[in-house]
């Protein structure tokens, strides 16, 4: 993927400031990788956006949200952030690049309980293929996250405690189409409360989404408008690819209400 660090106003004046941005990203099978194996839209935009505004993330801490294949992480790496933890809802499970899982699977007893939810296999093992070939370590860290693991009850695979941020929390929390199903939306929610919640109270979260095709963005949206801790804002964008269709996106921005009341809790 190629990426401009120019803005529309910059191009459209004839700046000079245009720094060429090329990032390459390995694919993985739906069987191993399954959505966090491919590069969606939403991401390819949010990587741009970035570039343009890259105050946001330069001598930043950051972390992004379902990484995929990891491209919006390794942008922010590029662009300068001081630490970037790349994180999935996956397995520490090593991928061959044959279409093949490289070391044994999970207990049965753990598959059980995740396949239902898509587990990716292989996305971590991706992740880090991917930052390794961009040169994005070791600026770039990539963990396994669940986000089930921050709902009341904690039903995801891990103790959330297992987690450990840098210090002061995150200076920014970024993602990309992260509203796929309805049962995510809350868990996601809880997630961003938790690490806004935790960090400094200028922190917010950054969320590209598609703007169609989305059946859980409708859910989502309410749940935020319901939630009294948390304020945010919706701006429509669009990512313009000459090699296809306008693609509608929603550029969702998230703070606490009170500026992370919860930190250091």
């Amino acid at each position: 993927f190629g990426f401009s660090t120019a803005s529309s106003a910059d191009a459209a004046g004839g700046g000079g400031g245009d720094r060429p941005i090329q990032i390459c990203v390995r694919e993985i099978p739906f069987s191993t990788g399954k959505l966090a194996g491919t590069t969606w839209f939403a991401g390819v935009a949010l990587a741009q956006y970035l570039a343009v505004h890259s105050d946001m993330v330069k001598n930043k801490s950051v972390l992004e949200l379902g990484s995929g294949v990891g491209l919006v992480g390794i942008m922010a790496a590029k662009l300068g952030a001081r630490k970037v933890f790349l994180t999935d809802f996956g397995a520490d499970f090593g991928y061959d690049g044959d279409g093949d899982s490289a070391t044994a699977p999970p207990p049965a007893e753990r598959q059980a309980g995740d396949m239902s939810r898509l587990l990716p296999l292989s996305a971590l093992e991706n992740i880090r293929f991917n930052a390794n070939m961009n040169g994005a370590r070791p600026v770039a860290r990539v963990e396994h996250l669940d986000w089930n693991d921050f709902t009341v009850g904690g039903q995801g695979t891990d103790d959330a405690s297992a987690f450990s941020p840098p210090p002061g929390g995150f200076d920014l929390v970024v993602g990309s189409d992260l509203v796929y199903d309805e049962d995510a939306a809350a868990p996601l929610i809880a997630t961003l409360k938790h690490f806004l919640g935790r960090s400094g109270p200028m922190v917010r979260a950054v969320l590209m989404l598609p703007g169609r095709d989305r059946k859980a963005l409708p859910l989502f949206l309410e749940m935020l408008r319901n939630d009294d801790a948390i304020e945010f804002d919706v701006e429509e964008m669009a990512l313009v690819d000459r090699r296809a269709p306008e693609k509608e996106l929603l550029m969702v921005t998230v703070t606490m209400r009170n500026g992370g009341e919860e930190r250091g809790i």
